[in-house]
């Protein structure tokens, strides 16, 4: 078998294959005796049909399994001989006639990881933007506080915006009634033309009122005017405590002490934000200076994955429907995707090339820091780090790259943009939102977000 690999690009690869006619013979005549030891033709014993006869009625059927068992035979060996490694199965482009006693032709196409030359980067000046907290910031993490210890009671009171009214109404229009229904309404909410019938209601009181049923809502009424008949049976309110109150609930002697340790958490986010910024922006500049091609195969990867976490995880492509979805939405998710694979290309390639190792005092020291920053998540820490598996694997493939970056913004100078307020971080320019943020931020709420939102699928990524 002849076999020929040439580049079309740094990533990509074609290759073809010339199958002998002796090899093509063989599988015909296998083909042909499976075909006809289980077809039935009038006047012959099974697996007694000439093959002339055989490939006159079965034509098209014998060439398509003639095809399949070379392409499964061939194809393992070439790779192999030309230490090929494509990324997904490879595309066959062009299959030359299906004959008997003549060879083969067959041109594959497929992605591969590029061989990549970093040069010409370093030197420069980047412009990486800036996060800065200011006292609104602070004001907004108590605010926060505030809310997350407030408790939600019956009131007496008229029902105001935010309280969440129980009414039990029917609809009338004609001679028609419905059946009384029960609802929870959030007065000043999305349900607005009932959410104006109990404003300013309280709990007990009767409701008459004319109403004009939204078409989306279920029900004969959808899209009707009707009269709406009922009683408010409850109105529930959230009750915001003292700020003596909230300083007791999380251990600290008074406001001042608070504000403090919010402002120290919140500036502790920051700084780590902007050193994900730095690392980010010289990674962003090497990607700019230096051709790196992102395999489309790791691209349709990272865009299938984006597509994922947009779902929860719950587009199921093998509905033909989700699929028709996630067309939709290739074209809006591809710049990010061909970024964040050329991103995560030029950070793996330096840290082979660097072969950087981090020892475990240092991941263990990461974990310490991370069970600082969030105690009350200190068990699930442990569990997800502490022990060998995924997520060990994950930090310590972080930290390398953090090490690299690190050194790399050693080599160039860095002049950062006009800050911009913590609250407006989400807000950032493109390549925050993509790069290796796997910081755990302490946030407002004293939550966790294990999200590692930006983690890029790259050539190693294991999470399909």
């Amino acid at each position: 078998m002849q076999v020929q690999l040439e580049a079309l690009s740094a990533a990509r690869r074609q290759l073809t294959l010339q199958i002998p006619a002796a090899e093509v013979n063989s599988a015909y005549g296998s083909v042909v005796a499976k075909i006809g030891a289980r077809v039935r033709i009038p006047g012959f014993r099974p697996g007694k049909a000439p093959a002339a006869m055989l490939e006159r009625r079965y034509g098209p059927a014998i060439r398509e399994e003639v095809l399949e068992k070379l392409v499964t035979r061939a194809l393992p060996k070439a790779l192999d001989a030309e230490k090929a490694a494509p990324l997904g199965t490879p595309e066959l482009a062009e299959v030359g006639e299906i004959k008997r006693g003549a060879p083969l032709e067959l041109r594959f196409v497929f992605d591969v990881l590029p061989e990549l030359e970093l040069n010409g980067w370093e030197g420069a000046t980047i412009t990486p933007d800036r996060l800065a907290v200011d006292d609104q910031d602070v004001e907004q993490a108590v605010d926060a506080l505030l809310q997350k210890h407030a408790s939600v009671e019956d009131v007496a009171d008229a029902a105001q915006d935010e309280d969440v009214v129980t009414l039990r109404y029917t609809l009338t229009a004609g001679e028609t009634t419905t059946e009384q229904t029960e609802r929870r309404v959030v007065v000043g909410g999305g349900v607005a033309w009932l959410s104006a019938a109990v404003l300013g209601k309280s709990a007990g009181d009767a409701v008459e009122t004319e109403v004009s049923v939204p078409d989306e809502e279920a029900g004969d009424f959808a899209g009707q005017t009707a009269t709406l008949k009922g009683e408010i049976a409850g109105v529930r309110r959230r009750i915001l405590p003292t700020m003596e109150a909230v300083c007791a609930a999380e251990g600290v002697d008074d406001e001042a002490a608070l504000t403090a340790r919010e402002r120290a958490a919140l500036e502790r986010q920051c700084e780590r934000r902007n050193k994900m910024l730095d690392r980010n922006a010289v990674v962003d500049h090497i990607v700019a200076t230096c051709a790196v091609e992102a395999p489309e195969a790791l691209v349709q990867r990272e865009i299938e994955w984006q597509a994922q976490r947009m779902f929860g995880g719950q587009l199921d492509l093998r509905d033909p429907r989700m699929g028709r979805l996630l067309d939709a939405l290739r074209d809006r998710f591809r710049p990010d995707a061909v970024a964040g694979v050329q991103r995560a290309l030029v950070v793996r390639h330096l840290v082979e090339q660097e072969k950087v190792e981090v020892s475990d005092e240092l991941i263990q020291a990461r974990i310490d820091e991370m069970i600082v920053e969030m105690p009350e998540s200190a068990d699930e820490i442990r569990r997800v780090y502490g022990e060998p598996g995924e997520g060990l694997d994950d930090l310590r493939v972080r930290l390398e790259e953090e090490v690299v970056l690190d050194a790399l913004l050693a080599k160039v100078t860095v002049e950062p943009g006009e800050a911009r307020p913590w609250r407006a971080r989400d807000a950032a320019p493109a390549g925050e939102a993509e790069a290796h943020d796997h910081d755990h931020d302490h946030d407002h709420d004293h939550g966790h977000d294990h999200d590692h939102d930006g983690h890029v699928h790259g050539p190693d990524c294991n999470h399909d």
